[in-house]
């Protein structure tokens, strides 16, 4: 019982360190740059995105692991695959897994984009999630809910991203309400000097004070890629290395909590 409350406690405070509900950034991309991904064009940060994945030519599969403040019963893995259909339409899917056998949460979702000349892409997607308790007198539960996503490409070196995850605020069915809060977000990433991308991008929780998040990504020699990041919510900062190759790609991060500590992240692509 004690540890199941624990457990829980320390779930809270991850929801409101990221800002959002349970599912924080998947790429270590992102989370180099402060917590950023609407707007970039790394696959994980497409797949978070959802409109994003329009823009992939190829298969692509990718593995992610986030390790919150080095505890294993906050940790989240994920796996996310997507497919080009069609010559302007790809469709993806992902899994992500946090917490333990004590208590866990779950998230499968079926994603579809669609890119519309050069100008802008639209995508939408299907979301189940599902809240477990192993501690008896408890209850796990599942919901559907869904997002939709839009990115827009004005020039050659701007990006502007909008996502809405959950727009009707709905909740877990379960004598406790366990809401799912509507989560926005909106982002511009601008590659304002050869090889330098600077991003900016909002989040707004309903449920926790708005979030303003700051990254930069610097490339050498067209492959590695060096990253930093600023969150003014709890004003953690972050930074990171990455090696991106034709067919694979592989980061890592490392974000800095002022109070809870650091939080390691690693993620991995491959292109087929």
């Amino acid at each position: 019982m004690k540890k199941y409350l624990l457990l829980i406690a320390l779930a809270f405070c991850v929801e409101t360190a990221s800002a959002q509900f349970a599912f924080p950034t998947q790429s270590a991309v992102g989370g180099a740059m402060g917590g950023c991904s609407v707007a970039l064009n790394d696959f994980w940060s497409r797949v978070g995105s959802v409109a994003g994945i329009a823009r992939l030519d190829r298969p692509t599969v990718g593995l992610s692991f986030r390790n919150n403040f080095l505890m294993s019963e906050l940790s989240y893995k994920s796996v996310a695959f997507a497919i080009p259909v069609t010559k302007f339409g790809t469709l993806g899917t992902s899994y992500t897994h946090f917490g333990n056998a004590d208590y866990n949460e779950q998230r499968v979702n079926l994603m579809y984009a669609q890119q519309f000349g050069h100008l802008f892409a639209l995508g939408a997607e299907f979301d189940y999630l599902h809240s477990g308790v192993s501690e008896a007198g408890y209850e796990s539960a599942n919901l559907f809910t869904f997002g939709v996503g839009l990115q827009f490409y004005p020039t050659n070196t701007l990006t502007v991203g909008v996502h809405i995850f959950n727009p009707i605020s709905t909740h877990y069915q379960t004598e406790v309400k366990m809401d799912v809060p509507a989560l926005f977000r909106a982002g511009v990433a601008y590659n304002f000097i050869k090889n330098a991308t600077g991003t900016i991008e909002f989040v707004k929780d309903m449920n926790h004070d708005s979030d303003l998040r700051f990254g930069l990504e610097y490339t050498f020699f067209d492959f590695v890629n060096a990253r930093i990041g600023f969150a003014t919510h709890q004003l953690a900062y972050s930074f990171g290395v990455g090696i991106d190759r034709e067919s694979w790609g592989v980061d890592l991060a490392m974000q800095v909590h002022p109070t809870l500590g650091v939080t390691p992240q690693i993620s991995a692509i491959y292109k087929f």
